[in-house]
């Protein structure tokens, strides 16, 4: 697998502020579109700076989840622990697969980079550090898109295999379907234990990820926060 994970460049001189003045439980309010909108007019929208935003809002839900956690069940927080590891490796090998499907270039970094948000959002709806909004979903309408994702990969594989020096061609979409079945396996028989909104909330993280790699191609869901 092909795990190109973003390194983060720190953009902001000692005395800048990358929260911008603003608490934890603020920045959770504005949500990660405010937020990094904010953060883009003040130090800018280089692809650097994009890591550097999505970064700094995941830890600041990342702090508020573990504050949360700290009050929670010790059985309830191993589950959610579990899912936390899983959703992340789960999410970042669609962006192996897109990653793939395009031929790389620096402007996966900002993908990856979204992963931790991402997955700390969710895990705050399970915790009820943010209020759950996710629609009903089932176990199918992910493994459904998983498939998707296959067969597009298939339908282009030529094209998969003339980035095969920059994105790693096939070898790397069929390693990382791989892997992330397993994870969701994983993802599924924790959440097989929980409450059907926490459920909702998990596979609606799953659903999104998958369609990462589907935006490069005509015909596939382009996915945005």
């Amino acid at each position: 697998m092909i795990s190109v994970l973003a390194a983060i460049v720190i953009l902001t001189s000692p005395q800048d502020d990358p929260k911008m003045g603003l608490t934890d439980k603020q920045i959770l309010e504005l949500g990660f579109s405010r937020f990094v909108n904010r953060f883009s007019v003040k130090f800018g929208s280089s692809t650097a700076a994009m890591v550097d935003a999505c970064e700094t809002y995941g830890d600041a839900i990342k702090r508020l989840n573990d504050k949360a956690m700290a009050k929670t069940p010790q059985s309830t927080v191993f589950k959610i622990a579990k899912l936390r590891a899983l959703m992340k490796s789960f999410r970042n090998e669609f962006c192996d697969i897109g990653r793939a499907f395009s031929g790389g270039g620096t402007i996966w970094n900002i993908s990856y980079s979204e992963t931790n948000a991402n997955v700390e959002e969710s895990i705050a709806a399970l915790l009820g550090v943010k209020k759950p909004s996710a629609p009903k979903q089932v176990t199918s309408d992910v493994k459904k898109v998983i498939d998707k994702v296959e067969t597009v990969a298939k339908e282009n594989e030529a094209d998969i295999e003339s980035y095969k020096d920059s994105g790693g061609g096939m070898a790397e979409v069929k390693s990382s379907l791989e892997a992330a079945r397993k994870n969701f396996t994983g993802i599924s028989n924790v959440l097989s234990a929980m409450p059907r909104k926490d459920s909702d909330t998990v596979l609606a993280f799953c659903k999104q990820a998958c369609q990462i790699p589907l935006s490069q191609f005509e015909g596939g869901e382009s996915v945005s926060q």
